[in-house]
């Protein structure tokens, strides 16, 4: 066991001299250090307290021959940044919602437009060549950055006006769908649904000029053991913004209407999980 242990030392030993070398060489290129097997070795002696030990003269020996040849120790925190010790621990706090994205051909008009419903200001910015704004909705935290598509890159044909999919006649489409908003705190006493949308658009016609689109009408659907009013809109562009009113519980549990389902992720055709990934 002794033998082992001074075997180690001496090897241990001789690889600091081989680093003290390449830190005076050259005065310590940070390039050097942070090649293997110098970064490493770096990180060995100070997992092992070679710097915060009480080893009497041998660490203090070694700290200050190191800290002549680095000139101080903020080069000893930079190489422990630079290559950090991996980690197993994982931190288990909330990830929240920062915002939804939405292009635009014109922002200001797309800005009036979610006005309508309590999205305020936040702040405005550039986002390469495109102005951009990030909007926040009153009394909740969530936002939607806005980024208008420059004249020259959306590049409109003349008396040409594009728009967005048309997500209600193209069910065929993957990917994103709509920003939902629940109105529910806005509807009181016997108003429905389509009396909301009706006086929000007089709102829309004083303020702006402009009609809202109603890209599906109010319908009631049972969302899970719940009864909720829908409708959903067309925003400036054409892209789909869904309104909620919670109506009522339901006092029996409805079924779901799902097959039975395991929990795996199966690829198609395939009937095998494909490695864990969202296939």
């Amino acid at each position: 066991m002794a033998v082992k242990y001074f075997r180690t030392r001496r090897k241990l030993l001789s690889w600091l001299y081989l680093l003290l070398f390449a830190m005076q060489w050259k005065q310590c290129s940070p390039w050097i250090m942070q090649q293997p097997p110098f970064a490493m070795l770096f990180r060995h002696f100070q997992r092992k307290h070679y710097f915060t030990a009480t080893t009497g003269r041998r660490r203090d020996s070694i700290k200050t021959c190191l800290q002549s040849t680095l000139g101080s120790n903020n080069y000893l925190q930079s190489m422990e940044q630079t290559h950090p010790e991996p980690s197993s621990t994982i931190v288990k706090a909330p990830i929240l919602l920062h915002h939804t994205c939405i292009k635009t051909r014109n922002i200001t008009t797309a800005i009036d437009f979610y006005s309508l419903f309590g999205y305020q200001m936040e702040g405005k910015f550039r986002a390469g060549p495109a102005r951009a704004a990030w909007l926040e909705l009153e009394g909740s935290q969530h936002r939607l950055e806005l980024i208008e598509i420059p004249s020259h890159i959306l590049n409109e044909r003349l008396g040409q006006r594009r728009r967005a999919l048309d997500l209600m006649e193209r069910q065929d489409l993957l990917g994103y769908n709509h920003v939902a908003l629940d109105v529910t705190n806005q509807i009181v006493g016997n108003q429905t649904l389509a009396i909301w949308i009706d006086n929000l658009n007089k709102v829309s016609l004083e303020r702006f000029g402009k009609s809202l689109r109603v890209a599906l009408e109010p319908k009631q659907q049972m969302i899970g053991d719940a009864v909720f009013e829908l409708a959903f809109l067309s925003d400036a562009d054409g892209c789909l913004v869904e309104l909620l009113r919670y109506q009522a519980d339901l006092p029996q549990v409805v079924n779901s209407g799902w097959e039975p389902w395991d929990g795996q992720f199966v690829g198609p055709g395939s009937g095998e999980v494909n490695g864990g990934l969202f296939h």
